[in-house]
């Protein structure tokens, strides 16, 4: 089904397993029916908007992708999709969109509201700018911000899998419940950036990877918190540091040729910290 100008709004059903549903054209399209009423397979966002204006509209396994230039909108209410794909705008409006499983966007996502990964993998290759409340990666998921991506949040919380080779820029960021933040690539040649004014580690969650976290950085305290440098091996830079009660520090020594040079070379692992360094028992 290809929708362009002809129609603005809809508040009835659309569906069919295999179905798929184009927008063309640049008028913007609302959808106000039932929660569950928009259900095809697929939503192609190619040209204009797609309004979303209700609770629970779009199906769960809906699959949607945004081409360049159009956008997807959420009105009133939050939302659950499959993925999301493309390279076009999110617009939030205070709303969630939950992703069962992931995508791969490279698109640019505004507003107060957050993208939540429940499961699957999630690839952000651009710019989220959530501007208010929490965003969580789900245990049982995993997001990658890569090197040209940054993810903008009041609060980042990480109960998942997190892979920074861009940016993170949080006021608060929680890596708890057996979550991973890990910065920099599988190798190493690319480190990552956390600019948080306060980091925790605890929950048996860790920190690992290659990079650098600016503001204060606490490792443990009530429960376990892990912090392993490296990618094999590699350094990590923090502005401020604290390895608390109950923080495991893990470190990868093959020689005294040089921090963060391969472990064939004799390389090792390093933890620089720029300002103050806090062990506690």
């Amino acid at each position: 089904v290809s929708i362009s100008a002809a129609m603005s709004s809809t508040s009835g059903s659309i569906g069919g397993a295999d179905a798929s549903v184009v927008k063309n054209g640049t008028a913007t399209l609302t959808l106000a029916g039932a929660a569950g009423s928009f259900a095809p397979s697929m939503l192609d966002i190619v040209q204009g908007v797609v309004a979303v204006d209700g609770a629970g509209i779009l199906d769960s396994a809906l699959q949607v992708d945004v081409s360049g230039g159009a956008g997807l909108t959420l009105v009133h209410g939050n939302q659950t999709i499959n993925n999301l794909t493309g390279s076009g705008t999110l617009s939030l409006g205070g709303n969630n969109l939950y992703l069962a499983n992931g995508g791969n966007f490279a698109g640019t996502v505004t507003g107060a509201g957050n993208v939540q990964v429940t499961t699957g993998t999630f690839n952000l290759s651009n710019t989220i700018n959530s501007t208010a409340g929490n965003f969580q990666v789900q245990s049982d998921s995993e997001m990658n911000v890569g090197a040209a991506g940054t993810l903008n949040a009041p609060t980042v919380e990480v109960i998942g899998d997190l892979n920074v080779m861009g940016t993170v820029n949080a006021t608060t960021t929680n890596v708890a419940s057996n979550g991973v933040l890990h910065l920099g690539n599988a190798i190493g040649s690319v480190g990552g950036v956390l600019n948080s004014q306060t980091t925790t580690v605890n929950g048996g969650g860790s920190l690992t990877g290659v990079g650098t976290v600016s503001g204060s950085t606490t490792v443990g305290g009530a429960s376990a918190g892990n912090l392993a440098p490296g990618n094999s091996p590699g350094t990590i830079t923090f502005a401020a540091l604290a390895l608390d009660n109950h923080s495991t520090t893990v470190m990868e020594v093959e020689g005294a040729a040089g921090a963060g040079l391969p472990a064939a070379d004799g390389g090792f692992d390093r933890i620089t910290v720029t300002g103050r360094l806090a062990l506690r028992a």
